[in-house]
Order: C-alpha cells, then sequence, then structure tokens
C-alpha cells in the first residue's frame, strides 16, 4: 500500500495542474464569444499566449497573417484579414486547451458520452509529439525531406495508434465509466476564467481594429 503513495500522489500533482472540463467549457464560451464578436487584436493576442510553447506553430500562424494580408491587400480587401486571426485564433484555443484538459473530468462530467471528445482532444498533442520524433529522426538519418518521406510514416503510425492503448493510458480510468458529481474548481480553473472575462471585457471596452494599429505604427 505504501508503494503506490508516491504514485498516487504524483498523479494528484499532475492533477492540479490540469483544467477540469466543466469550467473550460465556460472559459471557451467567453473567450469563443470574444473571437467571434469582436474586431480587437486581443483575443489573438490571448489565444498565442496559450500556445508560446509551441514556437513552430506561431511562426507558421505569422506566415499565414503575411500571405493573407499581401493577398488581401493586392484585392483591396484588407478588413477581411480580421477572419484569418479569428481562425487562428480558434486553432490556438484548441490546442493550447487540449494539452491542459484533465481528460478524466471529461468522463467525470459526460459519462461514457465523453469518450468520442477525450480521443479528439488526445491525439492532437499526440500526434505533435510523433510529427517531431518523426523529422529528428529523418535528420538523424540524413533522409531526403519529401512529402511522401513523411506522410508515409504518420500514416502507419496513426494506424498502430488505433490499435493499441494510447488513449486509455492518458485517461487513467479503470472499471466502469460513470460520471463523478465533482465541481470544485482548481485553482488554474479560477485563473482561466478570470482571463477570458478579462479578455472579453476589454475587448469590449478597448476594442482597436488591428489594421488601425497597423496605421497607427505605419
Amino acid at each position: 500500500m505504501n508503494d503506490l503513495a508516491p504514485e498516487k500522489m504524483r498523479i494528484m500533482q499532475v492533477a492540479d495542474g490540469k483544467l477540469s472540463f466543466f469550467y473550460s467549457i465556460f472559459s471557451v464560451f467567453f473567450i469563443f464569444y470574444s473571437i467571434s464578436f469582436s474586431i480587437s487584436i486581443i483575443p489573438f493576442l490571448f489565444s498565442v499566449f496559450l500556445t508560446l510553447k509551441r514556437g513552430k506553430l506561431l511562426l507558421i500562424e505569422f506566415l499565414v497573417i503575411i500571405v493573407s494580408y499581401i493577398v488581401l491587400y493586392v484585392v483591396n480587401r484588407e478588413n477581411f484579414l480580421i477572419f484569418t486571426f479569428r481562425v487562428l485564433s480558434y486553432v490556438n484555443i484548441f490546442i493550447g486547451l487540449s494539452e491542459k484538459i484533465d481528460y478524466s473530468t471529461i468522463i467525470d462530467t459526460l459519462g461514457s458520452k465523453g469518450v468520442p471528445l477525450v480521443i479528439s482532444i488526445a491525439y492532437i498533442p499526440f500526434f505533435y509529439r510523433v510529427s517531431r520524433e518523426l523529422i529528428f529522426n529523418m535528420r538523424a538519418r540524413k533522409v531526403r525531406f519529401s512529402f511522401s518521406n513523411y506522410v508515409l510514416p504518420l500514416t502507419v503510425q496513426t494506424i498502430k495508434v488505433a490499435e493499441d492503448l494510447y488513449v486509455s493510458y492518458n485517461l487513467k480510468l479503470y472499471g466502469n465509466l460513470i460520471r463523478k458529481r465533482n465541481f470544485k474548481p482548481r485553482k488554474i480553473d479560477i485563473l482561466l476564467l478570470i482571463a477570458s472575462v478579462s479578455v472579453l471585457l476589454v475587448s469590449c471596452v478597448y476594442n482597436p481594429h488591428f489594421l488601425q494599429i497597423y496605421n497607427f505604427v505605419a
């Protein structure tokens, strides 16, 4: 029994650093509302903050913004650039929160109906890690980078994942998938709620259009 205590404590510490799914729903609602009904750049900056550790992702998004602006500038539709920011904000929120949500709280809230959602969320960080390892191995073996050399191993790994217990391991669930009504918020839940509400309020009160900022700097 005592041998299991350190492992149990480690799992509890990991869970404490994760978001509760129930309260994440409210945070995501506030963030999505500020993204969808605001022309402010503030929600996008907040979404970038959630994905600061994803340097390559942010670099790709920066290039997407530049290309989008050039194309829209040529066709004289710069105002449509806000939709690029909104799409990228949605992507950042989904990717950023997918790694921070405690998967077991999804089952606590939705029961067995939450399993498909858990699978879809759990696969995002997994495929990101597989992609990084694949690129690292290609560089180590000095294999010439090509679309086929990259996609084929990734496809094989995808099929393999469908057959193993990766998702089950991440869930750390035992027995039946029964709802547990535990609505006690964690510290990180409260912080995210405060941050999301603040983003919504600031976006409504101070609502500068990104093109206004561009014109001011220019």
